[in-house]
């Protein structure tokens, strides 16, 4: 997946193509929006790309408890709403997560996948 410098989609796209078996493809989402994201539930979840703005301060809770690095893709799994304000989030580095609404909106970089029949 090229994850030398974080994991951009991109690279996860290659590494999807590469492995997926016959009759499956890559749905590729393009819009940052809740709609896009209702969209998403645990029958069918997306993997998005994700980011920490530069600027956000240094105790916010995904540099201070996570260790993510500014500027750094990082791809986490969307497995759908939980309510109207939170999303069940499963990151490769800290396993399953709650992330508001607004956490989302300003981590996710408007861009992802997912698998499809």
């Amino acid at each position: 997946c090229l994850t030398r410098q974080g994991t951009h989609w991109t690279g996860l796209y290659r590494g999807l193509k590469k492995k997926l078996p016959p009759g499956w493809r890559i749905e590729l989402l393009h819009t940052k929006t809740l709609a896009a994201l209702h969209a998403v539930s645990r029958d069918e979840p997306a993997i998005l790309t994700v980011e920490l703005p530069r600027d956000v301060p240094a105790a916010w809770q995904y540099k201070q408890e996570s260790g993510w690095r500014p500027g750094v893709s990082h791809s986490v799994v969307c497995l759908g709403a939980e309510g109207d304000d939170r999303w069940l989030i499963a990151d490769p580095a800290n396993g399953l997560e709650h992330w508001p609404t607004k956490d989302l909106l300003l981590l996710w970089q408007g861009e992802g996948m997912r698998l499809v029949r």
